[in-house]
C-alpha cells in the first residue's frame, strides 16, 4: 500500500463484452493517499434524478454477463494500454447489498476473475485484493442468476472500502414478455381470437426490455427457450410456422425466441371458450425439488373456437317441480343448427349444487329439435351449501357425418322459497311466540310484516324479529302456532328468495317444538345477604319446575359493576348452582373479594358505571332443538333490586359552642330512598355513645333532591359532653314503615355500624379572670406553658389562679379511611397558636406549639388516652415582664390534623385581671 503513495499510481477502468474485446473507459480516477479517502458514490440506475442515466450503468438480462479490464499507470502517464503498470496491487469494490429490487432477498450479483463458469475464481469477499500481473490487466467477469440493480463493481485503494470509484453500476433483469396478434397489435385482455374448430389462430411474442432507457424496446440479446403450460385437459394443440408440433407432453410447450422475437401456432380439435394458458422461462431449482421462473406470464387474451357444423349451448336453469326447496329438473335452451344432432347416450353431465364433482345423467330427458329445448327430469341434488351453482354439460352428435362435441352452460337458479324446517318456542307469561323457520335459500330482507304463512290451511300474521339468511325469527300471537301444525309459504304472503325468485307451489312442513324453559321474572334478583353494601348473591325463577338434569345443560352469566365501575360478568360453574326443592328458583353465592365487586352499591342504575353501561341482568345460554337440530340460545333477562340501602357516608358537623344549639348530621345512603312512605319520626337513627345506644328521631329532617342524602339538625339543648361526636358509631334502626328504597328494600334490622366522620369536636373552657394576689406566676418567667389533664377536668380548678383555655380534642375524627389500617401516630396531632393583646390593640405576648399523637403526655396514644389540654398564659409580656390589671384579649387558633384529614378553628377570648381576691368571669 506503501508503495502506491510514493508512486502517485492510477487505476484506469476498462470494459470488455463477452469476447473481451478491449475499450478504453473515458471516466479516469485517481487513487488518492489515506489522508484524502472519500466514500463510494451512489448511483440510481432505476430512477435517475433528471431524465440522463449514468453512463456508468450496464443493463443485462439475467444469466448475460459482461466484464471490466484495470489497469495501473505511474502519475503523469498517459492512461493508455501501453502505460500500464505490470505486477500492481489494488482492492476490487464488490459490496454485498440487500436489493430491494430483486426477487430473493439477496444480492445476486457474481464477480469473479476471467472465467465466469470457474466458482474457483469467484471473489466472494468485498474489496478483494488483486495483482496486475505481467499483461498489466486485471479482467473480471460479472453476472447475476437473479434480477438485481444497483450493483456497483469498482476499485479502492484501502480494504474496507471507504475509498471506492464506481467503475460500473450492474443491473440484471427479467424481461418481460408481450403478445402480439396476427395483425401485429399488442394482445390485452379485451382482445378476442376466435376461429373455428380446426382452424389456426397465430400469436407472436416478444421479449422486453422492462428498465433503463431501452425500456419497452426488443431484447434483441434474448435467444431463449421458454415453456407453454396449459392444463393436462386442455383440447389447445401447439405448432410452429412449419407445422410441427411444439408439445413436449401433455401440459408443456416448447417455444424458442431468437433475438428477442418467436410466435406460435394454436389449433383446437372441439369447441372451446376462453382457453388459459402460460408462457414461463428462466427456471431456477428451488429447495423443495420443484422449478420456479423468473418468467411468467399468463396469456392476458381470450381464445375462442367454434364448431359451425353444432348447435350452440345458451343456458341452463334448474327448476324445483315438487316444492320441497331441492333442484330435481333442468332445461336447457340451445341455438344454431339444433336439428343437426342429437344426444350422445351418456354424455350428459351436471356439477349442481355446489359446483364441485360432476354427475352423470342417466334419467329421462325430452329434446324439442325445432326449439332447441331440452329437459331433464328426475335430477337428484340436494341444498346448496350457499348460493347454488354448477355447470350442465352436454355431448351432442351430429346426425349426418362423425363430428360430436361436448357442450356446456352455467346452471341458473330457478329455486323459490320453500320451508326446510319450522320450531316453535313458546314465550314467557304475556310474551309473544317465536317462530324459528329455515328456508331452502337465503331470503330477502325486505320482507318485514304479513300474512306469510298457512297453518293447516289458514293464514297466520307474522313479523319478522331476526334474518339471518334463510334462517328467520317471527313473532306470532300467543297460541296461534302449537306443535304438530303444518306449515307452508302463502304463495302472495312476501316472502321471496333473495335471488329475486318468486315463491311457487311448496309443500307443508309439521312444526316441532324447541324445548325451552321459560323464566319467571318474580324471582330474579341481586342480594346483599349480610347487609355490608357489596352484592354477593343472586337467584333465577322458573315459570315450571327444572330437574337438576336440566341445570346441568345451562350456563348463566351475571352481570355487575367492579370497584372501578367496570362491567364485570360473573360466570358461575353450574355444579355450584343451587336448585330449590320445588325445581322453581335457582341459586348463587360469591366472595365479593374474587370479582372486586363495588361497594356502597344496592341497587340497579347506570350512573354508577364509568361508561353508562348498563348492569344488573343477567343472560341464560341453553341449548333448544331447533330446525330438528341442537342450537345454543343465548336470553338476556332482568333482574330485581332486593338490596336494602345502607349508609354510605356520614359527616358531623358540630356547630355547636353551647349547649342550646343543634349540630348538622349528613347521611348519605347507597341509594335514593322512598322517604315519602316513612309514616312517622321515631327510632330511626341510633348512636352509640361510650357503649350506649340511644335513637333520634327524624322531626329535623331534609332530605336532597336525588333523595340519597338526609341532613339532621341533632343534640339541641343537650350538653357538648352528652352528645354524639365525630368517632362515635351510628346505625340505622329497623322499625315499622321504616328506611326503604324506591324497589321497596327496608333496611334490615342487621344493618351494619358505621363511624360518624366529620369535623372535629374541640370544647374549649376558659379560665377568664384571676386576681393578682392569687396568681401562680412561673419563676422561668415564660409567657405560656401546657398542662396536660386527665378526661373530665373542669376549668373551674383553674379559675381564680391563671388564665388560659382548656382542650379536648375529638382525634379519632382526622383518621378518615386510615381508621382500617395501622395507625401511623407520629401524622397525626394539633398545632396550637395564642396571641394576647391589650384591650386597645397592643401586642402583649404570642406562643406557639404542636403536639404529636404520640406524645409521652398522651401515654403515647391519643386515641387511647384523650388527656384535656390547658394551655396556660402566665401574665407575662414577651419579655418576660409581669402585665398590671386590666382587661385583655386571647386570639386562640388550633388546627387538628391526620394522615388524610385536617380541621381549623379558632377563638377569641376575653380575660381580665383584677387587683382583688375576687372577681367575676368576662365570658
Amino acid at each position: 500500500m506503501d508503495a502506491f503513495c510514493k508512486n502517485f499510481v492510477k487505476v484506469a477502468k476498462m470494459s470488455f463484452s463477452t469476447k473481451i474485446s478491449f475499450h478504453i473507459v473515458i471516466s479516469i480516477f485517481a487513487f488518492l493517499c489515506v489522508s484524502s479517502l472519500f466514500a463510494a458514490e451512489k448511483i440510481n440506475c432505476i430512477d435517475p434524478d433528471g431524465v440522463t442515466y449514468d453512463p456508468r450503468c450496464i443493463y443485462v438480462a439475467v444469466d448475460d454477463n459482461r466484464g471490466i479490464n484495470l489497469f495501473v499507470v505511474e502519475e503523469g502517464k498517459d492512461l493508455i494500454r501501453k502505460n500500464a503498470l505490470p505486477n500492481k496491487d489494488f482492492y476490487v469494490f464488490h459490496p454485498t447489498v440487500e436489493s430491494s429490487n430483486a426477487l430473493y432477498p439477496k444480492d445476486s450479483l457474481q464477480v469473479s476473475l476471467s472465467k465466469c463458469n470457474n466458482p474457483d475464481s469467484l471473489l466472494t469477499k468485498n474489496n478483494h485484493a488483486v495483482n496486475s500481473g505481467p499483461d498489466s490487466l486485471v479482467t473480471l467477469c460479472v453476472v447475476a442468476a437473479y434480477p438485481t440493480y444497483n450493483s456497483p463493481v469498482g476499485t479502492a485503494l484501502l480494504a474496507n472500502g471507504s475509498d471506492a470509484n464506481i467503475v460500473r453500476v450492474y443491473n440484471f433483469y427479467a424481461p418481460e414478455l408481450e403478445y402480439i396478434d396476427e395483425d401485429g397489435e399488442p394482445i390485452t385482455k379485451e382482445t378476442v381470437l376466435s376461429g373455428d374448430v380446426g382452424s389456426e389462430i397465430e400469436i407472436g411474442i416478444r421479449a422486453v426490455v422492462p428498465i433503463g432507457p431501452d425500456s419497452g424496446k426488443t431484447d434483441t440479446t434474448i435467444s431463449k427457450d421458454f415453456f407453454i403450460h396449459v392444463p393436462s385437459s386442455s383440447v389447445l394443440s401447439f405448432y410452429n410456422d412449419k407445422g410441427e408440433s411444439l408439445n413436449i407432453n401433455d401440459s408443456t410447450v416448447l417455444l424458442k425466441t431468437e433475438k428477442g422475437i418467436g410466435s406460435f401456432i394454436v389449433k383446437a380439435n372441439k369447441s372451446v371458450d376462453g382457453a388459459d394458458f402460460t408462457v414461463q422461462g428462466y427456471p431456477r431449482d428451488t429447495t423443495d425439488g420443484y422449478n420456479s421462473f423468473l418468467v411468467s406470464e399468463v396469456f392476458p387474451g381470450t381464445l375462442s373456437f367454434i364448431n359451425p357444423r353444432m348447435p350452440t349451448l345458451d343456458s341452463a336453469a334448474i327448476f324445483d317441480s315438487d316444492g320441497d326447496g331441492i333442484g330435481d329438473s333442468i332445461a336447457a335452451w340451445f341455438s344454431g343448427n339444433t336439428e343437426a344432432v342429437s344426444m350422445a347416450s351418456g354424455k350428459t353431465e351436471y356439477s349442481w349444487p355446489d359446483g364441485e364433482s360432476f354427475v352423470s345423467f342417466g334419467g329421462d330427458y325430452l329434446y324439442n329439435e325445432a326449439n332447441g329445448i331440452l329437459q331433464l327430469v328426475d335430477v337428484e341434488t340436494t341444498y346448496p351449501k350457499d348460493s347454488g351453482q354448477g355447470i350442465l354439460r352436454v355431448g351432442v352428435e351430429a346426425k349426418a357425418g362423425e363430428a360430436k362435441a361436448t357442450l356446456e352452460a352455467d346452471i341458473q337458479d330457478r329455486i323459490g322459497a320453500a320451508i326446510r324446517t319450522a320450531s316453535l318456542i313458546k314465550g314467557s307469561e304475556e310474551v309473544d311466540d317465536t317462530l324459528v323457520v329455515r328456508f331452502n335459500k337465503d331470503i330477502d330482507p325486505e320482507f318485514e310484516e304479513g300474512d306469510a304463512f298457512y297453518i293447516n290451511g289458514d293464514l297466520v300474521f307474522v313479523k319478522a324479529i331476526e334474518k339471518e339468511g334463510e334462517l328467520w325469527r317471527f313473532a306470532v300471537e300467543k297460541g296461534s302456532i302449537a306443535k304438530g301444525d303444518s306449515i307452508s309459504i302463502s304463495i302472495p304472503g312476501g316472502i321471496i328468495a333473495l335471488d329475486g325468485n318468486k315463491t311457487g307451489f311448496n309443500r307443508k312442513v309439521i312444526v316441532t317444538d324447541a324445548g325451552r324453559t321459560y323464566i319467571s321474572n318474580e324471582n330474579n334478583g341481586f342480594y346483599d345477604r349480610n347487609d355490608d353494601g357489596q352484592m354477593d348473591s343472586m337467584s333465577v325463577g322458573f315459570e315450571s319446575p327444572i330437574t337438576r338434569e336440566q341445570l346441568d345443560s345451562m350456563d348463566f352469566r351475571f352481570y355487575w359493576l367492579d370497584s372501578t365501575g367496570k362491567v364485570i360478568e360473573i360466570k358461575p360453574d353450574p355444579k355450584d348452582l343451587s336448585l330449590s326443592s320445588d325445581g322453581l328458583v335457582v341459586g348463587y353465592t360469591i366472595d365479593p373479594k374474587d370479582y372486586g365487586i363495588m361497594k356502597n352499591l344496592t341497587s340497579i342504575d347506570s350512573s354508577y358505571s364509568v361508561k353508562g353501561e348498563e348492569y344488573g341482568y343477567a343472560a341464560r345460554i341453553s341449548k333448544i332443538t331447533v330446525d330438528g337440530k341442537d342450537h345454543t340460545e343465548i336470553d338476556y333477562f332482568d333482574m330485581n333490586d332486593r338490596m336494602a340501602p345502607i349508609i354510605k357516608s356520614t359527616f358531623l358537623n358540630p356547630e355547636s359552642k353551647r349547649s342550646v344549639f343543634p349540630d348538622q348530621l349528613v347521611i348519605e345512603f347507597s341509594e335514593a330512598i322512598d322517604y315519602e312512605k316513612i309514616k312517622s319520626v321515631d327510632g330511626f337513627i341510633s348512636f352509640g355513645i361510650d357503649g350506649e345506644w340511644d335513637n333520634t328521631d327524624l322531626a329535623n329532617a331534609h332530605w336532597s333532591e336525588d333523595h340519597k342524602t338526609l341532613t339532621l339538625f341533632i343534640s339541641q339543648g343537650t350538653t357538648l359532653f352528652d352528645r354524639a361526636n365525630p368517632g362515635d358509631s351510628l346505625r340505622l334502626a329497623k322499625v315499622k314503615d321504616g328506611i326503604l328504597d324506591l324497589a321497596g328494600n327496608t333496611v334490615s334490622e342487621t344493618s351494619p355500624v358505621v363511624m360518624i366522620k366529620g369535623d372535629p369536636r374541640v370544647v374549649m373552657e376558659s379560665a377568664s379572670l384571676v386576681s393578682l394576689e392569687r396568681a401562680v406566676l412561673l419563676a422561668d418567667k415564660a409567657p405560656f406553658t401546657e398542662r396536660f389533664f386527665p378526661p373530665g377536668t373542669s376549668v373551674k380548678e383553674e379559675m381564680g389562679k391563671s388564665l388560659g383555655v382548656m382542650l379536648d380534642v375529638a382525634f379519632s375524627t382526622i383518621l378518615g379511611d386510615s381508621a382500617k389500617e395501622e395507625l401511623d401516630l407520629h401524622s397525626a396531632g394539633l398545632y396550637w397558636e395564642l396571641y394576647v393583646y391589650t384591650n386597645l390593640g397592643a401586642y402583649v405576648a404570642s406562643a406557639k406549639g404542636e403536639i404529636k399523637c404520640d406524645d409521652d403526655s398522651f401515654g403515647g396514644n391519643c386515641f387511647e388516652n384523650q388527656n384535656r389540654l390547658y394551655l396556660r398564659w402566665n401574665m407575662r409580656s414577651e419579655e418576660g415582664r409581669k402585665v398590671g390589671v386590666g382587661i385583655y384579649v386571647a386570639k386562640f387558633q388550633i388546627k387538628v390534623y391526620g394522615a388524610k384529614e385536617s380541621y381549623e378553628t379558632y377563638r377569641i377570648f376575653n380575660w381580665g385581671i383584677k387587683s382583688g381576691k375576687d372577681g367575676l368571669s368576662l365570658e
